[in-house]
């Protein structure tokens, strides 16, 4: 394995629901990266909105693809052994994406040999996150 790989991607095609509108298939980019090592992200290109990211906690989208999971506005649960929800509740209409569990499984894999469960922290530069907060708050 190259020791030097530090991102993962992948593109995925996912069914997006919205109420009171017909299914659409929308392609999407999973990324995930070493420097960030909690967060699997969702990058849509939708082209009547352009681009929109989603960061989706990694521990909570594997939870999820076995037994239903919610945290605040986010959902996600199986359904049926195929496929996976990804659902947005929030003031706005209810979003609903279904993706491959298969697909999504094996892109997890693959973090998961790339930073293993458990020892995200020793991929993270705390100094450095403080350092930036430090001079971000007092600009």
């Amino acid at each position: 394995m190259d020791t030097n790989v530090t991102r993962v991607r992948s593109q995925i095609t996912l069914e997006v629901l919205r109420e009171q509108e017909r299914p659409e298939a929308v392609e999407a980019e999973l990324r995930y990266d070493a420097e960030s090592p909690f967060a699997i992200q969702f990058l849509f290109t939708v082209p009547s909105h352009g681009s929109v990211a989603w960061s989706v906690d990694r521990e909570f989208l594997t939870a999820g693809m076995r037994r239903q999971e919610k945290a605040g506005v986010v959902h996600v649960s199986p359904v049926g052994g195929e496929i996976t929800a990804l659902e947005i509740e929030g003031s706005g209409p209810r979003l609903v994406c279904l993706m491959s569990s298969d697909r999504m499984s094996d892109f997890i894999e693959s973090t998961n040999r790339l930073v293993p469960v458990g020892s995200e922290g020793d991929f993270l530069d705390l100094d450095a996150a403080f350092e930036a907060f430090i001079v971000d708050e007092y600009r």
